[in-house]
């Protein structure tokens, strides 16, 4: 495989895994989903980003232009990155803020940035919101057994701070609603929520 076509296919990958990241970012193809926060989804993360490093590292630096080269230095630490949070920092079994900060962004997202049209975005959203339940569920399971290190007290402090900014993005999300001109649009999107 070149070089492009595995970068291209990484980052599909990377933003399937990712989905709140990818909609920051401007990938807007898993724009309903949350990233799997449980064990398992830490798991296929570290997997991915070990078999992507090794994927990089079978590449012939020497050949790749300098952008090419350039990208390549950026994708490997980034995959580093990524593998050192999942096998080692394991942020999300000690620090609550992870949670607050998945939910934040992923809804602050979709509401933000005009993208695409209010009501595709907020079918985004609907999708999200019904994915609340699977988030909370893995951050319980996660911090309640946090291995080695235990959860800590100043990020749960400030994750309770920030936990009332979740309940006003959603609150943000049924006003907007209110805004689709298209009645059945809103409707359909009414009963989504």
């Amino acid at each position: 495989m070149d070089f492009r076509a595995l970068v291209d296919h990484l980052l599909a990958e990377f933003f399937r895994l990712d989905p709140v990241h990818a909609t920051e970012i401007g990938n807007h193809e898993h724009d309903g989903a949350w990233p799997d926060l449980s064990p398992a989804g830490a798991e296929i993360r570290r997997a991915f980003a070990q078999d992507a490093l090794r994927q990089l590292g079978e590449i012939d630096r020497a050949s790749l232009d300098r952008d090419d080269a350039i990208d390549h230095r950026i994708l490997t630490d980034a995959l580093a990155a990524m593998e050192f949070g999942e096998t080692t920092l394991q942020e999300e079994r000690w620090n609550p803020l992870v949670y607050v900060y998945v939910l934040g962004n992923g809804l602050f997202a979709l509401l933000a940035r005009p993208f695409a049209p209010l009501p595709e975005r907020l079918a985004s959203a609907a999708s999200r919101l019904r994915g609340v339940p699977a988030v909370l569920d893995a951050a319980r399971a996660n911090l309640l057994d946090p291995g080695d290190r235990p959860v800590a007290r100043f990020h749960t402090e400030k994750a309770i701070e920030r936990l009332p900014g979740i309940p006003g993005l959603v609150d943000a999300v049924l006003a907007e609603v209110d805004k689709v001109e298209d009645a059945d649009a809103a409707a359909a999107l009414r009963a989504e929520l």
